[in-house]
């Protein structure tokens, strides 16, 4: 499958920032769409003090120069009189909100950037439960800086003949403030995302954060293949050997690196619950789906705790390492005192170097709010339900939506038939599917491969910076860096 966009009469846009897979792409839509009428949108400057290295700029240029048709609109760095206009803006509503200890509106005309602004902010803090006042002033401007500008720049920037642009996930603030200013006129979004292989796009017309467009994906991905060539086969059992060994197949981490196992420190039969980190969620609110009864998983966590309890079952709650902010802190905890209170709860919080994958193994049920692991958790052959959606919950079968499913769940024997296809379908989708590359071998953070093999460096300096950022964090930080 190639990267074609069919409507060649149609007037498009693609957006590209700095990341590397942005603008990887863009350059694929170029390549592979010699006559389409596209407008490139190049803000890839706007997130300063980031350069694009000279070989991105100039493969650029050249895949420009062999489409007639595209039109490039390049945001400029000059310096103008709106940046004093806009830091006057930015500080008062900083300290406005500080006073009052309330996230702000953010407002630009008609416009509210404060959803988009906060979601950001939130993964910065490792929740989006957070007080305002723990905000950094510097954060803050920061990401209101970057939404003011993109909105402005959006304004003018987007053609009102375009019917479709283009966007790489869509969460960032940049691409969020375009997703949304596009919407607003009733221009169409396709949101692009990571495929199967590090050099392969997933196309959503919805959001990679929706999971029921994830469903939709899987099952029709699975029911348009006769069968799986030996290939797809290994992929697919690659696949669930690596996330059965702890290794995130999708950013080449592993995960259980420096976490030990449970060893004796559980007694007896459990429960485990695993809790999802509350950054994330979509900055376009349309996007955020809860089918739970439960308002977040901290209720749910605690009628899980109190049915269970009831019925003698000791429960594991294992908080997601990931709940915490760029600085460590952990401004989540309060919001489980609750649950942990209950006498049947063994709580792990997310700086606990237990592996949660020695929980899983020894767990006789298996809970989940949102987390992806389920998938490992029935590999293993645990029953296990979600309390709220995940990519893999598609089916009524792993759902504990409300009390009475809970209660269902503690002696419920699940379909097998069901689990196998699941496991199936999803293990496919995860390990076949996508749009692959016909200019890039690899994409990655940092660096991207040409199928000639030939490397083009995405930012300028990048082995540089990323020293530097090593030292400071081993010798004055003294912690390792948390991305956010």
């Amino acid at each position: 499958m190639t990267f074609e966009y069919q409507q060649i009469n149609t007037k498009v846009a693609i957006l590209v920032s700095k990341g590397s897979k942005s603008w990887a792409v863009a350059m694929e839509l170029l390549n592979c769409n010699k006559n389409l009428d596209l407008e490139l949108i190049d803000v890839s400057s706007m997130s300063a003090p980031y350069f694009i290295s000279a070989k991105r700029k100039e493969f650029q240029k050249e895949m420009i120069g062999i489409n007639p048709q595209v039109r490039l609109i390049k945001y400029s760095t000059f310096p103008n009189c709106s940046f004093i206009n806009r830091a006057i803006k930015i500080l008062h509503t900083y300290f406005k909100g500080y006073k009052e200890n309330v996230f702000p509106h953010i407002m630009l005309g008609n416009c509210d950037l404060a959803a988009i602004v906060h979601c950001r902010l939130a993964s910065r803090l490792g929740s989006q439960l957070y007080q305002f006042r723990q905000i950094k002033l510097g954060d803050f401007y920061r990401f209101s800086s970057i939404a003011i500008k993109a909105l402005q720049f959006a304004q003018t920037s987007i053609n009102p003949e375009v019917k479709r642009i283009y966007i790489y996930n869509g969460r960032d603030v940049l691409e969020a403030t375009f997703a949304k200013v596009a919407k607003e006129r009733g221009i169409g979004v396709i949101f692009l995302e990571r495929g199967s292989k590090n050099n392969s796009w997933q196309t959503f017309h919805h959001s990679p954060h929706y999971h029921p467009e994830w469903w939709k994906l899987i099952t029709e991905y699975s029911k348009g293949k006769q069968s799986s060539n030996e290939l797809e086969k290994n992929r697919r059992e690659e696949f669930a050997s690596a996330k059965l060994s702890g290794i995130d197949t999708y950013k080449g981490e592993v995960w259980n690196q420096g976490y030990s196992e449970i060893g004796n420190r559980i007694d007896g039969k459990f429960a485990l619950f695993l809790s999802t980190s509350t950054t994330e969620f979509s900055p376009l609110e349309e996007f955020n789906y809860n089918p739970s009864k439960f308002k977040d998983q901290f209720e749910a966590a605690f009628c899980l705790a109190k049915i269970l309890g009831q019925n003698g079952i000791k429960l594991v709650v294992r908080r997601h390492p990931n709940s915490v902010g760029a600085d460590w802190a952990d401004r989540e905890a309060p919001y489980w005192g609750r649950v942990i209170q209950e006498p049947n709860v063994i709580y792990i919080g997310p700086n606990e170097k237990i592996s949660s994958y020695s929980l899983l193994k020894k767990a006789e049920r298996v809970y989940v709010w949102k987390s992806s692991m389920g998938y490992e958790s029935l590999l293993m052959g645990k029953p296990t339900f979600a309390l709220c959606s995940a990519k893999w919950s598609w089916e009524s079968e792993f759902w504990a939506l409300d009390r009475e499913q809970i209660l269902d769940s503690i002696t419920k024997s699940q379909n097998q038939e069901i689990v196998k296809s699941t496991i199936m379908s999803y293990g496919d989708f995860m390990a076949n599917s996508g749009i692959e590359s016909t200019l890039f071998r690899s994409i990655n953070k940092n660096y991207l491969t040409l199928i000639t093999g030939e490397t083009i460096q995405n930012l300028a300096y990048q082995k540089v910076r990323a020293k530097i950022e090593e030292m400071y964090y081993k010798y004055f930080i003294r912690k390792p860096k948390r991305n956010a």
